[in-house]
């Protein structure tokens, strides 16, 4: 070996290049290989830059067409475990009467204490609250239609034509991806389900939804999607470079739409530093920035039905079946819920003591005197019970429909030879984180901390309280 290397050394003109490394004469057969193995990887390098730019520079709407693949599912798909299941609506969407009768529960009556939106639908109007939806007649203002429960998270909607497009912001920890679902109003069925791939990732909660002439606009973290309902195509996509921010702001949450009837706005509500306007002429947003004051998200989310000129009911509490009927409880008094009915006011009057935003619950015998007891707190949320009156915390009264009275139970009842108010009053912080269950007819709050209990029987009235 040393003399072959020696040989090939004194052989060398002194313009050829000599490679330290090597130690052997290259063979034809070597060189060959040299360069087969430096061809490759540019051939390789070569060929992934043409398809880079080819996604990614050869016109906007065929790389938005590509990132569309796989967006559009039918709902009348039967779906597999792995399309999760629990983000396919069934396919009616809105019913006359509770198809799940037998298993009604109280989150399938309405709340309006959030309404996401109101839409004009022929004679009557869509109304979009937190999780439900409702056709209401505005000449009886009683509700026509509903959905149920059962349905997805709904979070916002935005109506083109006949057709509403619901937005469902799905459940991180669930791994249910977000989804918009394309309703038909006049039948009340589902029509299309537009799903979230790889283009809305799971942490892109929080949809938010707006429409102009057949444009579906959504916004989501970082991104804002234009969708062409004419003819199903996404014809847009915007990040927040597209929409005028130079850098990404920190707090990194949803964007929001500012529905508006002539103009497409977003605005980042946690950041409160910029608003984004479309202009359709020339495809592009101008950007301004704003003082906290001038604009405030309770302007545009979290609005009640006052807030659009409807006297909207919202139900506090469900009985159990009674004789194949529900009673429920609301603002303007008792409903009656039968197989072939939605809630009809039963007795109209208004229910003093009921908190809303608290825990409510309501039980019969007969269908004509109710025991209701409300609390003005929540498993979630409790006040600062040391200094509030018993009032404020929590209410138990008999209503007779029948003589059309009420009755403080709390007054009326005495424990250990004391009022009972009294001794509530004098023990009102162990409702504070208390914990709250219901068996069969028997309400019971139990102090965590303390040998506390406070038993309420939803049937006949019967209170004790041990402490």
């Amino acid at each position: 070996m040393e003399n072959q290397a020696s040989k090939t050394k004194e052989s060398s003109t002194p313009d050829e290049s000599v490679n330290p490394f090597l130690t052997e004469t290259p063979s034809p057969k070597s060189k060959s290989s040299r360069k087969i193995f430096l061809i490759v990887p540019l051939l390789l390098l070569v060929g992934i830059l043409i398809i880079f730019f080819a996604l990614n520079f050869s016109g906007t709407v065929q790389t938005i067409q590509g990132r569309l693949n796989g967006f559009l599912y039918k709902a009348t798909q039967v779906p597999t475990d792995s399309d999760k299941a629990e983000n396919y609506a069934q396919t009616k969407f809105l019913f006359t009467s509770y198809p799940n009768f037998d298993e009604l529960k109280i989150e399938d009556l309405p709340t309006f204490t959030d309404v996401r939106g109101v839409f004009d639908y022929k004679e009557n109007i869509i109304v979009m609250g937190y999780k439900l939806l409702i056709e209401l007649d505005t000449k009886t203002n009683k509700i026509v239609r509903t959905s149920i429960s059962k349905n997805p998270e709904f979070s916002i909607a935005a109506k083109i034509g006949n057709i509403l497009y619901v937005a469902d912001n799905g459940d991180f920890f669930k791994n249910i991806q977000p989804s918009i679902h394309v309703l038909n109003l006049d039948d009340g069925a589902v029509v299309d389900v537009l799903k979230g791939g790889e283009h809305i990732p799971y942490d892109l909660i929080n949809l938010d939804l707006d429409s102009h002439g057949q444009d579906l606009w959504i916004a989501t973290r970082g991104e804002v999607l234009k969708f062409d309902t004419s003819i199903n195509k996404l014809t847009g996509a915007y990040t927040l470079r597209d929409l005028g921010y130079l850098e990404v702001p920190t707090c990194d949450n949803a964007l929001n739409m500012i529905n508006e009837v002539d103009t497409v706005k977003v605005v980042e509500f946690a950041c409160k530093e910029f608003i984004s306007t479309y202009d359709y002429t020339t495809d592009t947003w101008a950007i301004q920035q704003f003082r906290k004051r001038e604009l405030n998200a309770s302007d545009y989310i979290n609005k009640t039905g006052k807030d659009f000129g409807l006297d909207l009911e919202s139900f506090a509490a469900l009985s159990k079946k009674i004789n194949d009927e529900y009673f429920a409880l609301g603002t303007k008094g008792i409903y009656k819920i039968t197989r072939d009915t939605l809630p009809e006011l039963f007795y109209e009057k208004e229910i003093k003591g009921l908190f809303l935003n608290g825990n409510s619950y309501m039980g019969t015998s007969d269908g004509n005197s109710f025991i209701i007891t409300s609390l003005g707190f929540t498993n979630d949320f409790y006040p600062i019970l040391d200094t509030s009156p018993l009032d404020d915390a929590l209410t138990i009264k008999k209503v007779d429909i029948l003589t059309n009275t009420e009755v403080n139970l709390i007054e009326s009842a005495t424990v250990a030879g004391k009022p009972l108010s009294e001794a509530l009053s004098e023990n009102i912080t162990f409702l504070y984180g208390a914990d709250i269950t219901v068996t069969d007819d028997t309400l019971t709050l139990k102090s965590r901390t303390e040998n506390i209990k406070l038993t309420v029987n939803l049937t006949t009235g019967e209170i004790t309280f041990v402490y």
